[in-house]
């Protein structure tokens, strides 16, 4: 068997793993979701490009109100705007411990995604990156620090994505899973 095939099957079974842990954590959610908006939708799947720009739905839990698109950062069209006032109550709190991206499980289970790989992108976003950056596969956890109080800026995130890129593997990946750890024990 080749190395991807192995990696991918490691990949996946870990997500399934940890998908059958926080199995109770998202019907409570679900349930929570309901019961806040009920003729809202639970999830939002938006389309996001991957590895060679495959585009592939990514999963997750709905914490903004329903019918009004994402507003952007003008000075930075990757980042969204801090203190967004269309996050419901509950969005703030699945987004302040991430569990609003948990179900991105589902996205490693079907292959679109890895556990740690620059983010998946927006269509909009793609003339803006790199043409390297779509031979990696996208990751669950991202190699931009998205967890610092100051959101970095364009050069920041292109250096690292990068860095990334031109040292793949797997002690650049457990350096990036390691500062992501670290960043959010610190910020939380």
């Amino acid at each position: 068997m080749s190395k991807i095939i192995i990696k991918s099957i490691i990949n996946r079974g870990i997500a399934i793993a940890f998908s059958l842990i926080l199995l109770p954590l998202w019907l409570i959610v679900i349930i929570c979701l309901k019961i806040s908006e009920p003729n809202a939708s639970v999830f939002y799947n938006h389309i996001r490009y991957g590895k060679h720009k495959k585009p592939f739905v990514m999963y997750k839990f709905r914490t903004m109100r329903t019918g009004v698109p994402p507003k952007r950062n003008q000075n930075n069209p990757f980042l969204h705007i801090d203190q967004d006032n269309r996050v419901t109550k509950l969005g703030k709190i699945l987004r302040k411990y991430s569990i609003d991206e948990t179900l991105q499980l589902i996205n490693i289970i079907k292959g679109d995604m890895i556990f740690i790989g620059p983010r998946p992108c927006i269509e909009a976003d793609i003339p803006f990156l790199p043409p390297e950056r779509f031979t990696v596969m996208p990751g669950f956890t991202g190699t931009v620090r998205r967890w610092q109080k100051k959101q970095p800026d364009l050069q920041s995130i292109y250096r690292q994505e990068q860095t990334f890129i031109t040292n793949y593997g797997w002690k650049i990946k457990l350096r990036v899973l390691i500062d992501g750890i670290k960043l959010l024990w610190h910020n939380k």
